[in-house]
């Protein structure tokens, strides 16, 4: 009876949580979403040559609320092609992270299938993808960032630290590391995870690094991947990029999701010390 209503109330709490966040998206919907105004929580090598867009929520926000449509929207916010020719990957990185539409990243039904998605509509980050240097300066780019520095520099931290790890859950980023440097992504990824769970668990979410750090493990790791396949529903979680997601951890036993936390620990240090 104790643990049923243990279940009950944390259930109760997802439930506001994604009401919430519904109300969150609404407002963000009408007034856009915040381009990142400093990179004083990553650092890039070269970002001089990153595209500004001309229509954002913050420079004119009165051009922005005439879009009657998304795909108007969708239009403005394409990079043309030949400031995307002259970008370094570096300042291509930065143009993406202030894509001003990476808030919809929210608005799927998983974070890998939203991903997915707007990678198709937005020529920034198919052309970053088609770069040689694309992965390892994701890799650099993403051990710089600093959680702390984050917190206090970016006003929508959450949707923006999400969307910074999405960008490297593609298998053509994680695909062209090396195992060493896969190593040090799934490291810094587990650092972060462990900050997040410890320090800022109320404003910001694990589901973007635990999605990078399982693709790791699932090319790295054949005994996780043996895991996974005994574990249909966690297996869909992980496929379908919604871990942690509010609706699954509604319908998934807490025991379950409990032993999945820390198998999913021990797999990530064996990995490691490997």
């Amino acid at each position: 009876m104790e643990k049923k209503s243990t279940r009950r109330r944390q259930s109760k709490k997802i439930i506001f949580l994604v009401i919430l966040t519904s109300i969150m998206v609404l407002i963000l919907t009408q007034n856009g979403f915040a381009t990142a105004q400093t990179n004083d929580w990553y650092s890039l090598s070269d970002t001089e040559q990153q595209y500004n867009y001309p229509i954002t929520p913050e420079k004119n926000p009165e051009e922005w609320k005439k879009f009657e449509t998304y795909q108007e929207m969708l239009v403005a916010c394409q990079i043309p092609l030949n400031e995307l020719s002259k970008m370094t990957t570096s300042s291509l990185i930065a143009t993406c992270l202030n894509y001003p539409l990476y808030g919809n990243l929210i608005f799927q039904n998983s974070l890998d299938s939203g991903y997915r998605k707007m990678c198709s509509q937005f020529n920034g980050i198919a052309e970053l993808y088609q770069r040689d240097d694309c992965a390892r300066e994701l890799l650099a780019f993403y051990k710089s960032i600093d959680l702390n520095q984050l917190m206090i520099y970016e006003p929508q931290a959450y949707l923006r630290y999400q969307w910074a790890e999405m960008m490297l859950s593609s298998e053509i980023v994680l695909t062209d590391l090396n195992y060493e440097e896969r190593t040090d992504l799934l490291q810094a990824v587990y650092n972060n995870v462990k900050l997040i769970n410890g320090k800022y668990s109320d404003n910001l979410s694990i589901s973007s690094g635990l999605l990078v750090s399982s693709k790791i493990l699932l090319i790295d790791s054949p005994d996780f991947a043996n895991y996974i396949q005994n574990e249909p529903e966690l297996a869909s979680i992980i496929a379908n990029g919604q871990i942690s997601s509010c609706s699954n951890i509604i319908t998934t036993e807490e025991d379950d999701w409990a032993s999945f936390t820390q198998k999913y620990e021990e797999f990530v240090l064996d990995r490691l010390a490997n």
